[in-house]
């Protein structure tokens, strides 16, 4: 674990240095770049959603099967797979280049109900192109285990890019096109640090005989689809609401999903790591390894993600002080969206044992459970009930994808992969919420009672992390920080 160890801490360094960049972005910057013109705010959102979506079948599969099946095949021939999946993407590109330019803007105009961004198709595809590319080149600086560069530049980097969009609108006097055209090239130039980055593992081979290309292509096709439905599954929300609803709502909702998904930043460290080696031990057939990988992991991240719930429910209200008038309201929703990830992290690491398995087709299908259920949900409540009704469907569609995929993982590995303690989970919720409505009665005011309780939450889950024999990990990093900060001093 020593590996995974060392890459965790430092994706959960940049992915919590993302979340402090994203969180000027959605809570400072952007509401206030946009005061006045929530859509404006709620295209640049919806833009860099349907983009991300897009990708994500544009690639065809081939990041996710050259991580996960490419150690099936020759070293000596992942070049020329590589070299198949970067020409692939240029058909697609290329496919995708001349449909813009016969209906692209039309399409775009009509997604948002809003014709005054039907300009939106070139800064669309230039985004997918530069996600596309990206995605590839990480694949193969993530099958180098080289996962702490590319996951930097999309938790740091890209919001790093929207920042300072966001201060050039404010004062360079830039138009709306020019702010979301600085944005793609932003984009575009950190897929080029990527390629510069991973120069050294990049090789790429054009002789494409002999290879296993039915497996492969196999392969491919379902990730593209399970990628593609994961994609669909995080950015469909952005689309159902600015279809059902309108891009101001949007804006509401990216502020509320930004201060929600925060909690998911341990869990997305740590799977990331363990991906090349969940797909290493299905290379061995180690069911015991993966297990290990499975529960060891998934405690760690339901109590990290947990503590985290707990945390944002504390600072919530002072948060809703800060935000223009036009965006306020938003705390119960965004208590939704963590409620939700937590319920994702509540298997551990299932999905990621279920792609590399005998029975990574089955992901796919659990994949559009989850869509068929946030699209459902979301379409009918969304008019009725307003921008809350997603954070409803977030909840009931996390249940049930995530229950479907753990009786699925406990078929291939004949145990229960989650490694939590239902008992135990349930004392710590009990005492989290205890603290929470006792810090209610301080009289302290609004931001002084949020940073009190803020801090008995920590406090609690420090102490829960030295008398839990189940967190060996957490314990493990403090006694690293103890020795650093007090060493031991020889006895008189």
């Amino acid at each position: 674990m020593g590996i995974v160890k060392r890459q965790s801490i430092w994706n959960a360094v940049g992915g919590y240095l993302g979340v402090v960049v994203g969180a000027v972005n959605a809570l400072v910057l952007l509401p206030w770049t946009f005061a006045a013109d929530p859509d404006g705010f709620g295209f640049a959102r919806w833009i860099l959603s349907a983009a991300l979506l897009v990708g994500a079948f544009a690639h065809l599969g081939y990041p996710h099967a050259l991580v996960t099946f490419a150690p099936r095949v020759a070293p000596e021939r992942k070049a020329d797979l590589f070299g198949a999946g970067l020409a692939s993407a240029a058909l697609v590109l290329l496919a995708l280049g001349a449909l813009g330019l016969w209906k692209g803007d039309d399409w775009v105009s009509a997604a948002v109900n809003n014709p005054r961004f039907g300009w939106g198709w070139a800064p669309l595809w230039a985004l997918v192109a530069s996600y596309v590319f990206f995605e590839l080149v990480a694949s193969q600086a993530q099958s180098a285990y080289r996962v702490v560069a590319p996951q930097w530049i999309k938790d740091v980097g890209r919001k790093a890019v929207l920042a300072l969009a966001a201060l050039a609108l404010v004062f360079g006097g830039l138009t709306f096109p020019q702010f979301l055209w600085w944005v793609t090239a932003g984009h575009v130039l950190l897929t080029a640090v990527l390629v510069a980055y991973a120069r050294t593992w990049i090789q790429v081979g054009w002789n494409w005989s002999n290879l296993p290309w039915r497996g492969f292509l196999a392969y491919a096709g379902f990730m593209v689809l399970t990628a593609g439905a994961q994609m669909v599954m995080g950015q469909l929300d952005v689309v159902l609401i600015g279809k059902r609803l309108n891009l101001a709502e949007v804006a509401r909702y990216s502020i509320a999903f930004q201060l929600g998904v925060v909690v998911s930043v341990p869990a997305k460290a740590m799977g990331y790591s363990l991906r090349p080696l969940i797909a290493e031990a299905w290379s061995r057939s180690d069911t015991q390894r993966l297990l290990e990988l499975v529960r060891r992991g998934g405690v760690h991240q339901f109590y990290a993600t947990a503590f985290l719930v707990f945390g944002l429910w504390s600072i919530l209200p002072a948060v809703e002080l800060y935000l223009p008038a036009s965006y306020r309201g938003v705390s119960d929703l965004a208590l939704w969206v963590a409620t939700a990830q937590l319920i994702h992290v509540a298997t551990g690491v299932s999905g990621l044992v279920l792609l590399a398995s005998p029975l990574y087709r089955w992901d796919f299908w659990a994949n559009a459970l989850l869509i068929g259920l946030l699209f459902s949900l979301g379409w009918w409540a969304l008019p009725r009930y307003g921008t809350i009704a997603m954070g409803w469907a977030l909840v009931a569609s996390a249940v049930a994808y995530n229950l479907f995929k753990a009786l699925l993982v406990q078929k291939l590995l004949q145990a229960w992969p989650s490694g939590v303690k239902l008992l135990w989970a349930i004392l710590y919720f009990v005492l989290a919420a205890g603290v929470h409505w006792t810090a209610q009665w301080l009289p302290l005011g609004t931001v002084g009672a949020a940073l009190t309780e803020a801090g008995l939450q920590g406090i609690l889950f420090l102490a829960w992390i030295l008398q839990s024999p189940e967190l060996p990990d957490f314990k493990n990093i403090l006694n690293g920080w103890t020795r650093r900060l007090l060493p031991n001093q020889p006895k008189l």
